[in-house]
């Protein structure tokens, strides 16, 4: 009679196989939900950039005698009122071609990121993060167009506490 060798894995190697599998596709999954969340973050933070770049250009076309800026929505005569000015950057932002989508949103498409609505530095939580809020003000002596974001939620406590708020006053000449 001969011996025949069995050849393959037992079944103790096959579980310890499928248990280091796990304990790695665990941690990935945990540091890709890390990686999507700073990447939000930084997108909300572009485009807070993005919007007050623009803003600020956009009335530089009205400081060098253009007519109309904004893509139409704010006429030049305008461009001394805050109100004025946030209305239009609002009304820009928001337009079927606009293309400022709040990285945050769950809906599908996305929502638009830019309102007429000023955000508080207290007030960043998981309802308002990556949105951005133009407002104009119009004080005697001073007018001025403030742009606020949250980037994400408030993170931490007390000393620690990182509000992941943005602001931005563009004076208006």
């Amino acid at each position: 009679m001969k011996n025949k060798k069995n050849k393959g894995f037992t079944l103790i190697e096959l579980l310890v196989v499928v248990a280091i599998i796990g304990i790695l596709a665990s941690v990935g999954v945990v540091a890709y939900g890390g990686y999507t969340a700073s990447a939000k973050k930084a997108s909300a933070k572009s485009n807070f950039n993005s919007v007050a770049k623009w803003t600020r250009n956009e009335l530089q076309k009205c400081n060098i005698g253009e007519v109309n800026a904004m893509g139409g929505s704010l006429d030049c005569a305008n461009a001394s009122a805050g109100t004025s000015i946030a209305s239009a950057v609002v009304t820009s932002q928001t337009a079927v071609t606009a293309k400022m989508q709040n990285p945050w949103s769950t809906a599908n498409p996305k929502t638009n990121a830019v309102s007429g609505t000023a955000l508080t530095e207290a007030g960043c939580s998981t309802t308002n993060r990556g949105n951005i809020g133009v407002v104009g003000v119009d004080t005697a002596g001073a007018v001025t167009v403030t742009i606020t974001a949250c980037t994400a939620a408030a993170e931490g406590e007390g000393a620690d506490l990182v509000t992941n708020w943005l602001e931005e006053i563009i004076a208006v000449e």
